[in-house]
């Protein structure tokens, strides 16, 4: 037992859902003021 889950799939899935939040929050706050929006003629 991992952490008082009962299996260690059960934890694992806990934990990947947590980092998977935590990135999901830092790219979020990365990407937060970038443009999505290019002026025309401009090269990508």
């Amino acid at each position: 037992m991992m952490l008082g889950f009962g299996s260690v799939e059960i934890a694992l899935a806990f934990w990947l859902s947590i980092a998977s939040t935590i990135l999901c929050v830092v790219y979020g706050i990365v990407k937060w003021n970038e443009t999505g929006n290019k002026k025309p003629g401009e090269d990508a």
